[in-house]
């Protein structure tokens, strides 16, 4: 570097100054640092403050920075800090505002001497899991169920939100999950949170605890509880907000009350599955990948319209008119008459659902007296005892194969191999469908309607819409059908 002096000092050296001029001249622009500068205290709390203030990644700040300071193609100056330095700096800042190192301890040290005292009720260390609500929550849900008529609560569970604790003997605590009970409001058009539970198990037992601590505490019964598909999530809020012990029973007394003419029956509380989540489930169906877009639309709209029906004799016959059009090869009028086939009746029918969402009763009456056997009946008219028989005798203390296993919430493949026998040819049935009398209704339904399909499939033109894959899935589906 050159420097070069423009301004000469005076007599007075010690207050006059000397300025220099000078041109720094070489590739300085492209000098390789092997070193990275160290952050100061202030910048340090600066960088921290701006990802939790401002929810900023590190990867962004760093991006805001370098793009002042570079142009595309120059190489990292030390002083542009490094991703891994800009997360441990908010790491530092938040590792000074925790109570304790241990996240657990640090619950339980709020709960007894923190604002949060009363928010905070049950604590568990291992297995993890953690209750808690405040009183101001509780008060709002008990003011909504005052002011509603039929008030409704809604439920889910999500996993991946919290970080994984080490507890004591170095061992990583499972995903833990976070469930949440919120309602939402008509008047206000709000939705408010009114529970919550941190929970390291997820099964039925643990849910029903947390619900019966939840309504012991002074929160009203609902009326309604809406929910997705767990399987986990179903059976504890039946063995908490109803007077059944597992989800069975319920589905048993459901049926009797589809089924019963005469009597009025009150349930305490009506449990229901979301119908986005129930949509979600049957688009991810194996079956669909290799069918049409077309042909899984229709479906999945029919199956729609059987959650929604009002009565079980309009989903019956709904699923009649489906099982007769998927399990049909050919449409079209007949080879051997100029009449239009079953598959053909059914077909129309189906489009006629999807349009204008009702189906004709004199479309399935001309089909059961012109295609089915004297053996076929509508939905009420010759109905089997036995289905009756296993209600009352699981309401008189008998109990089910799922009443001694304390983890109902699990999946469906858990029952054992001993316990499968096959009552069809196509699929196989459990032991434990065989005690759901939706689920039995629905499989002798459709394997009626795959046998007259057979029969009756006489038309001259090919069905697009013939898929008997999906059968298995809409009968287990249909198990759940009065959640």
């Amino acid at each position: 570097m050159k420097l070069i002096c423009r301004h000469l000092p005076t007599n007075h050296a010690e207050t006059s100054g000397i300025t220099f001029e000078g041109v720094y001249e070489g590739s300085y622009a492209q000098c390789e640092s092997t070193r990275k500068r160290r952050m100061t205290p202030l910048q340090t709390h600066a960088i921290a403050r701006e990802q939790i203030d401002k929810n900023m990644s590190a990867d962004v700040i760093r991006r805001h920075f370098a793009s002042k300071i570079m142009n595309f193609g120059d190489l990292e100056p030390p002083h542009v800090l490094t991703s891994n330095v800009i997360r441990c700096a908010k790491s530092r800042i938040l590792s000074k505002d925790r109570i304790h190192n241990d996240p657990i301890l640090g619950l339980c040290i709020m709960k007894h001497f923190n604002q949060s005292s009363g928010s905070i009720h049950d604590i568990g260390y291992d297995r993890f899991f953690c209750h808690y609500w405040s009183s101001l929550q509780l008060n709002v849900y008990r003011e909504y169920v005052k002011n509603c008529n039929c008030p409704s609560i809604s439920m889910d569970g999500t996993g991946g939100i919290v970080q994984k604790p080490t507890l004591i003997g170095s061992r990583k605590t499972r995903t833990i999950c976070l469930y949440e009970i919120a309602f939402y409001n008509q008047v206000s058009k709000i939705q408010f949170s009114v529970a919550h539970m941190l929970s390291e198990r997820h099964d039925n037992n643990s849910i029903s605890h947390w619900l019966t601590e939840w309504l012991r505490d002074g929160a009203p019964l609902p009326k309604q509880v809406v929910r997705d598909m767990s399987l986990a999530l179903l059976s504890g809020v039946v063995k908490a907000f109803t007077t059944f012990n597992t989800l069975w029973d319920y589905m048993k007394f459901c049926y009797h009350l589809c089924t019963e003419t005469n009597g009025i029956y009150k349930m305490p509380c009506l449990i229901k599955c979301d119908v986005a989540h129930v949509i979600k489930l049957m688009t991810t169906w194996a079956v669909f990948k290799k069918a049409e877009k077309r042909v899984k639309q229709i479906v999945i709209h029919s199956l729609c319209k059987v959650l929604l029906a009002s009565s079980l004799k309009d989903a019956m016959e709904l699923l009649k008119v489906i099982f007769w059009t998927i399990n049909s090869k050919f449409v079209g009028m007949m080879a051997d008459r100029d009449e239009a086939s079953l598959a053909d009746i059914a077909q129309k029918s189906l489009m006629g659902i999807n349009a204008t969402g009702h189906l004709e009763q004199d479309t399935i009456q001309y089909i059961e007296s012109n295609f089915c056997s004297d053996e076929c009946n509508t939905f009420g008219e010759n109905e089997n005892d036995d289905n009756t028989n296993i209600l009352y005798d699981s309401m008189s203390g008998e109990d089910d194969n799922d009443s001694s296993n304390n983890n109902s919430g699990c999946e469906e493949g858990d029952v054992n191999e001993d316990e499968v026998q096959a009552l069809g040819v196509g699929w196989r049935v459990t032991a434990r469908n065989q005690d759901n009398p939706f689920y039995m209704l629905v499989y002798n339904l459709a394997l009626q309607c795959e046998n007259e399909a057979r029969q009756n499939d006489n038309g001259t033109t090919p069905n697009l819409h013939y898929l008997p894959e999906i059968v298995p899935h809409i009968v287990d589906l249909c198990g759940y059908l009065p959640l």
